[in-house]
């Protein structure tokens, strides 16, 4: 980029790119962007405010260069995501609703997403905590979650009432139990507790040991997926911390990333998580 912005302030002053804003030589990577640059340059070149400046600056050259590198700067700058939607593009939010988790991804395959903590106060949806990035299943977002597929369902989820962890309250505001031997989460699609909390002998086919799943269930929130549960659709969705990649189909947060949002949390705000490819949003 700071060759495309000297070669376009080389077009407009006839030759002071270097003395405006001095950068070594580099190879172009195309003739389109060159040109690009150029276009530009002439569209700054021949702008009326830009002539007139010129002219007024026509007997100082270091105070031409530096009033063109200003007038071109933004040609160097680099280009910054989009900001995160905030849940005002949502029409399915409850009314009640007045905390939103923003899980954006860039597309259904991303195993990786962009979240954003909202909260609404009397002046609309307000940025709540920091940006964060979060892991999604290693197969992405579907909105047609199997069990068992590695994907994490798309939609808009409430959370379960418990917060569950190997590790001590972190100091939520949810009901906390802190997991023990004998802890499930029953995964079993052909039994009638399926996609629920159960403490005893484990409930057969993927059910999950939870005492025994280690960073990842040291502390984490049940995304209410699949409730009531239909058998087959997916069970076992929860924001967790991560572990060493993508996930089997939650969501995970760093360690200290997850005990923060679990600490915002208000079950009187009804919270709801968001998790969506950016281009299935308008779907919400």
């Amino acid at each position: 980029m700071p060759a495309l912005l000297a070669t376009a302030l080389g077009d407009v002053t006839g030759g002071d790119a270097a003395g405006a804003f001095a950068v070594p030589p580099q190879p172009v990577s195309t003739a389109a962007a060159i040109r690009s640059a150029r276009l530009f340059a002439g569209f700054v070149r021949n702008h009326p405010t830009t002539r007139l400046i010129l002219r007024l600056v026509a007997g100082d050259r270091l105070r031409r260069r530096t009033v063109l590198a200003g007038l071109l700067l933004p040609l160097a700058a680099p280009r910054r995501a989009a900001p995160a939607p905030d849940p005002g593009v949502l029409r399915t939010l409850p009314p009640a609703t007045a905390q939103v988790l923003m899980v954006v991804s860039d597309g259904p395959a991303a195993t990786t997403a962009a979240l954003q903590a909202y909260a609404r106060d009397g002046y609309g949806w307000q940025r709540a905590l920091p940006p964060m990035t979060t892991r999604l299943g290693s197969r992405g977002l579907s909105a047609t979650k199997r069990e068992g597929d590695r994907t994490t369902p798309a939609g808009v989820f409430g959370f379960g009432p418990t917060v569950y962890g190997i590790g001590a309250d972190p100091g939520v505001r949810y009901t906390y139990h802190h997991l023990v031997a004998g802890d499930w989460w029953n995964e079993n699609s052909a039994s009638p507790g399926y996609n629920t909390f159960a403490h005893g002998t484990d409930p057969g086919g993927p059910s999950e040991a939870l005492w025994r799943i280690s960073p990842q269930y040291t502390h984490f929130a049940v995304v209410q997926y699949n409730v009531p549960a239909v058998p087959g659709r997916g069970s076992g969705i929860f924001l967790h911390q991560a572990g060493a990649g993508a996930t089997a189909g939650c969501v995970s947060l760093p360690a200290a990333d997850l005990v923060t949002v679990l600490r915002w949390l208000e079950p009187a705000a009804f919270p709801r998580i968001v998790l969506s490819p950016a281009q299935w949003l308008d779907r919400y």
